[in-house]
């Protein structure tokens, strides 16, 4: 079952989810395999070539949930910042800062997940997993991709639709059943800013959860 990607404020029970909608109508084609791995490739060494790069989102839901951010990724760190919350993590530790409930919920990091608000990091590192590849939908400047898991409790049949052009990612759709998630990239490209990190100091009048 695809897990649905939240941010744990409060006891868990504050969740904002992470949200999608598909942007613009894909010109659809019948699935083929040929070239697909390819272009998978293409998008990490595009992705790595980056170094530190950040990334502007609009992500919903199909229960029309709906939130606009960005997110930095620095090697293992990555930080994402939305309306009122902010997570920081150092590659080994996850700080879920909400600035409603004035909380701080910490938890340890998903090496293996996928998921983009779970460990962007791995967001896009698909070369040499277990998926099968199909490529999609087609057009001169952008290219979609469908990748399904092969083994039972993987994550969620994924689609990922690329510039041709970079190579970089335009939006990514998690889907499993009724519920998909979908997240349509603004800009992706290097950072030109310090690394925000997360300080202590800074939080410490609010309330710390620790679910490490």
């Amino acid at each position: 079952m695809f897990s649905v990607v939240v941010f744990r404020f409060g006891a868990r029970c504050g969740r904002l989810l992470a949200l999608c909608i598909l942007v613009g109508c894909l010109a659809v084609i019948p699935a083929r395999a040929d070239g697909g791995a390819a272009w998978l490739e293409r998008l990490q060494s595009a992705v790595r070539a980056c170094g530190e790069y950040e990334v502007q989102f609009d992500l919903s839901t199909t229960d029309e949930q709906s939130v606009s951010g960005t997110y930095r990724v620095a090697g293992d760190c990555y930080f994402i910042a939305l309306s009122e919350a902010r997570v920081y993590c150092d590659g080994t530790v996850r700080y879920e800062v909400s600035d409603r409930a004035r909380e701080v919920v910490i938890d340890a990091v998903d090496t293996a997940s996928h998921n983009l608000l779970d460990n962007p990091v791995r967001a896009f590192d698909f070369v040499g997993e277990q998926y099968d590849v199909r490529i999609v939908a087609e057009q001169p400047e952008w290219i979609t991709l469908r990748l399904t898991p092969r083994s039972k409790g993987a994550l969620s049949v994924i689609e990922l639709t690329l510039d041709k052009g970079s190579a970089l990612p335009i939006s990514v759709i998690y889907g499993a059943e009724d519920m998909r998630i979908a997240l349509k990239i603004a800009s992706f490209g290097k950072s030109t800013t310090p690394f925000p990190c997360f300080r202590k100091a800074d939080f410490a009048d609010y309330e710390w959860i620790d679910f490490r």
